[in-house]
Parts: C-alpha cells; sequence; structure tokens
C-alpha cells in the first residue's frame, strides 16, 4: 500500500510540476502576444478613468456650490418670509392704531365742539350781560344826572324862598 501511495504521490508531484510548467508558459506567452494589446487598452482605460474621476470631482464641486446657493437662498427666503410677516403684524398694528387714534380723535372733536358751543353761549350770554350792564349804568348816569338837576333846583328853589 505504501508504495501505491508513494506511486500515487510522484503521479500528483508530476502533475503539479506539469501545471506549473503550462502555468509559467502561459504568463510568458501572455506577456509577449497579449500584454502589448492590454497595455495600450490599460493605458486608454487608465487615462478614461482619470478623465472620468476629474469630471467626477468637478461636477461633485457644481452640485456643491448649487447646493450651498439653494442653501443660503432657502435661509434668504425664510428671512425675507419672517420679515414679511413681521411687517403685515406691525401694518395690521398700525391700522388698528390709526382706528383708534381716529375714533379718540372724533371723540375730541365732538367734545371740542360741544365746548365751543358752550364757549360762545357763554360768550353770548356775556356780551348780553355787559350791553345790560352798559344800558343799567346810561340808565344809573341818567338817574344820578336827574337827580342832580332836581338837587339843584331844589337847591335853588329854596334860595329863592
Amino acid at each position: 500500500e505504501s508504495a501505491s501511495i508513494e506511486k500515487s504521490t510522484m503521479h500528483l508531484k508530476s502533475k503539479i510540476d506539469e501545471i506549473r510548467h503550462q502555468t509559467d508558459e502561459l504568463r510568458r506567452k501572455f506577456h509577449e502576444e497579449q500584454s502589448p494589446m492590454f497595455a495600450a487598452h490599460d493605458l486608454s482605460m487608465n487615462l478614461y478613468s482619470r478623465k472620468s474621476e476629474t469630471l467626477l470631482v468637478r461636477a461633485q464641486r457644481r452640485k456643491q456650490r448649487r447646493e450651498e446657493k439653494l442653501s443660503k437662498l432657502n435661509e434668504r427666503i425664510a428671512r425675507q418670509r419672517k420679515e414679511a410677516q413681521d411687517m403685515c403684524a406691525k401694518r395690521q398694528r398700525i391700522k388698528e392704531e390709526c382706528l383708534d387714534m381716529s375714533r379718540s380723535e372724533e371723540e375730541e372733536d365732538e367734545e371740542a365742539v360741544a365746548l365751543n358751543l358752550q364757549i360762545k353761549s357763554i360768550i353770548g350770554k356775556k356780551a348780553s350781560a355787559r350791553a345790560t350792564l352798559n344800558d343799567a349804568r346810561d340808565e344809573y348816569q341818567n338817574a344820578v344826572d336827574y337827580r342832580d338837576s332836581w338837587e339843584r333846583k331844589c337847591a335853588e328853589a329854596n334860595k329863592d324862598h
């Protein structure tokens, strides 16, 4: 049995050596015949790969810049939207304040008109009272003059008697 195992081992070793020899022969043949053909193709594929990689990097940069611009634009839009909302709220507040001021002004105008009417009435009464006072003064003065004239007449009549 050990002879048969040894024979089989020797046979396998010779087959392995033969396969190694065929592999070396194929490798040599490939390098001599096929390698130049594949070298040009390999070189062209390498250049194409590099160009593609460069184009990919450029495209990624453009995409990144575009995304940054879009992000900034979105931020600006959000900020402007908030400003617009704030301005609308402020406009509404101002509108309400204007309405309040208008109502208040109308009330003040009504009060001013009422006060003006009262003042005119008082001025009219004052003028009437002044005219009455002037008339009373005139009548008083006439009465004083009339009394003085009677007193003189009486004094003269008493002198004559």
